[in-house]
């Protein structure tokens, strides 16, 4: 899941209009349209899912995560660098990618979702101004480039 926030997500290299918080709130969301999609699969397209890595894996779920473990190269790309730059102590931009792969991290790992995101029912997200996954979806708000829908 780690990889998925960090590819999803807006990082510190996008300058002012990247939030930290809004980041791990955004993290926070993907997690919980996740947790939704398996707690119905069948639902969902998942047919089958028993974990979240059957949900993400899912060809109709997370294009670039079909294939998982063998992610594009375009794909991971993007994730390592921003690793890279998380373990570079020398370089300015450290802390804030440090922060950022560890609120996906956190996101991914933590039991209880915060309050405020638990009762949001997301089950969906789109990259903003590109439009509704589908015709039953409600946006509930665009956080981080991200339109979250329920």
């Amino acid at each position: 899941m780690e990889r998925l926030f960090l590819h999803e997500t807006r990082s510190p290299s996008y300058g002012a209009s990247y939030d930290p918080d809004d980041s791990l709130k955004a993290m926070r969301l993907m997690r919980q349209a996740v947790e939704n999609r398996l707690s119905e699969p069948n639902l969902w397209g998942a047919r089958g899912a028993t974990d979240e890595i059957g949900v993400i894996t899912v060809r109709s779920q997370f294009g670039q995560f079909a294939s998982y473990p063998n992610l594009p190269i375009s794909f991971m790309a993007q994730v390592d660098l921003i690793v890279s730059l998380a373990n570079s102590p020398g370089d300015s931009r450290a802390a804030a990618n440090a922060r950022h792969v560890g609120d996906a991290i956190t996101a991914a790992t933590e039991i209880t979702p915060p309050v405020g995101i638990a009762g949001l029912g997301v089950v969906a997200w789109r990259t903003a101004g590109h439009g509704s996954p589908g015709t039953r979806f409600r946006a509930v708000m665009t956080l981080q480039g991200n339109t979250f829908s329920r």
